[in-house]
């Protein structure tokens, strides 16, 4: 899978599980069953990178008000637990610079 693709997925499931309507356990199973085409790795890259997010949700959510953007996509990106080279491959120039 692409890695912006993959990227923008995480993005979604933090969108979906930032409403707080559902425990986040049970959003990211229903996220996965409705996105059957994903393998284990990327399945376990986004899950992984969701509850960083919500463990570190603070600090996160505040060093993400300083880039531009969707707020959903800023927190996958300072959450992101997958590979680093992955993660650079689905950047853009502009979001490079911010997280540097």
């Amino acid at each position: 899978m692409h890695p912006n693709a993959l990227l923008e997925l995480a993005a979604e499931l933090i969108a979906a599980v930032n409403k707080l309507d559902a425990p986040a356990d049970a959003t990211v199973s229903a996220f996965f069953r409705h996105h059957k085409n994903l393998g284990q790795r990327e399945r376990a890259s986004i899950a992984e990178t969701v509850y960083a997010m919500l463990r570190e949700r603070l600090k996160f959510q505040n060093l993400a008000q300083s880039g531009s953007g969707p707020v959903a996509r800023r927190l996958a990106i300072l959450a992101w637990r997958g590979s680093p080279t992955f993660l650079r491959g689905a950047l853009s120039p502009q979001e490079q610079l911010w997280l540097d």
